[in-house]
């Protein structure tokens, strides 16, 4: 069986959600507001243990690049947000790119 509960489905629902606000009940939108929110974010470290080895330590220098898309839904008393993240990080010594999802 395939499993249905990746970060993908999750954007799907929550997009869905929205379309079916914004078109639905005048009192639900007076009370909910959402906003959406995409940026990219950037970063350059040194690590002297990549592989977090105890005896053969391997040093590399990487760069991360992050685009990300943040939904909130905003109130008077409250805000919940729902950010999404696919991190590309790339070890220049080891020419090593990885991808990393980030869902918070």
């Amino acid at each position: 069986m395939k499993k249905l509960d990746s970060p993908g489905m999750t954007l799907i629902s929550l997009a869905l959600l929205l379309c079916l606000t914004a078109q639905g009940n005048d009192a639900f939108a007076e009370r909910f507001r959402f906003q959406w929110e995409t940026g990219i974010s950037g970063s350059g470290q040194y690590d002297d243990n990549i592989d977090l080895s105890t005896y053969d330590r391997n040093y590399d220098w990487s760069m991360r690049i992050t685009p990300y898309v943040r939904l909130s839904l905003l109130r008077e008393e409250t805000q919940a947000s729902l950010e999404y993240g696919l991190s590309f990080v790339h070890y220049f010594r080891n020419e090593d790119t990885r991808l990393h999802h980030h869902l918070s």
